[in-house]
C-alpha cells in the first residue's frame, strides 16, 4: 500500500450538494481505453459481463457524460467461468471541488452521496458504503441475488489552472468488496467531522438496509475496475 494511503483523510457525510441529476443506468459502449482490469497484479480473476458507470459533474451544475467501465470478479474462487450481473450496477457521479478540495460521490437518486476531502497533491483514498450488485447466478446455488459490496476508490484529482481550476481530470480505481467492512481493514483512518464545511448540511440519518435475497460469495471476493481519465468540467 502507498505510503500515500496512510495520510488521514476527513470524511465529510453530505446531502443535496448539487441538485439536478438525473436518473438513469450507465450505457453505451463499454470504456477499455486505459481500462484493462486484468493486468493490475498477479492472480485469476473471472470476465463479468455487466457493466459499472461512471460519471462527472461540475461544481457549477453541468453533468458530464455516464461512461460505462467493464469490470473482473478477482480472487474469487466460486467456480463459474464467468459472472453475469442481472442488471448494470447504479451508476456513481464523481465531483471534485478543486477549490475546496472535496470529492462527492453519488447515486443518480442520491441513496449514496458522500464527500470527502483530498489530498492537496490530489490524492484521495475513500470508501463508499451501500454500493451491491445483483447477479444471475452466484455459484453456490442462489439466482437473481444481491451482493452487498464494500467500495475502496483511490486515486489523484489533476485541478485545472487559474479561472479553469475546475476543469479537472479523476483518475482512479474501484476495488468493490464482497462481505467485508473497510473501516477496520487497514485502509486511511476515517474522521467524523463535528461541524460540516460552510454551506453544506449534514446528511440525515440512513436506515440500515435489510438485503433480501444475499448472494453467497467468499469474502476474498472483489470487482476491479480501473478509471484513468474521468473529465470534469471539460
Amino acid at each position: 500500500m502507498k505510503n500515500w494511503k496512510t495520510a488521514l483523510l476527513s470524511f465529510v457525510s453530505v446531502s443535496g450538494l448539487i441538485a439536478g441529476i438525473l436518473a438513469g443506468n450507465s450505457c453505451g459502449r463499454p470504456d477499455d481505453a486505459g481500462n484493462d482490469s486484468s493486468t493490475h497484479h498477479g492472480g485469476d480473476y473471472i470476465p463479468v459481463n455487466g457493466l459499472v458507470g461512471f460519471g462527472s459533474q461540475c461544481p457549477y451544475g453541468t453533468i458530464g457524460e455516464m461512461r460505462p467501465f467493464r469490470t473482473q470478479l478477482w480472487n474469487c474462487p466460486i467456480g463459474p467461468s464467468t459472472v453475469e450481473f442481472t442488471r448494470d450496477m447504479t451508476p456513481l457521479y464523481l465531483q471534485a471541488d478543486c477549490k475546496s478540495r472535496i470529492l462527492n460521490v453519488r447515486t443518480p437518486d442520491k441513496a449514496i452521496d458522500t464527500s470527502w476531502y483530498f489530498l492537496p497533491s490530489g490524492e484521495f483514498d475513500i470508501i463508499v458504503d451501500g454500493v451491491s450488485a445483483q447477479l444471475k447466478a452466484d455459484g453456490s446455488g442462489s439466482t437473481d441475488c444481491n451482493a452487498p459490496l464494500a467500495m475502496n476508490i483511490f486515486g489523484r484529482v489533476t485541478c485545472g489552472d487559474g479561472v479553469d481550476k475546475d476543469k479537472a481530470t479523476i483518475a482512479f480505481q474501484s476495488v468493490m468488496w464482497a462481505g467485508k467492512k473497510l473501516n477496520g481493514q487497514g485502509n486511511s483512518p476515517v474522521v467524523l467531522p463535528s461541524p460540516s464545511p460552510s454551506g453544506i448540511p449534514p446528511a440525515p440519518p440512513r436506515e440500515r438496509t435489510v438485503i433480501a435475497n444475499p448472494c453467497k460469495l467468499p469474502s476474498s471476493c472483489y470487482f476491479y475496475t480501473e478509471v484513468k481519465d474521468l473529465k470534469q468540467c471539460q
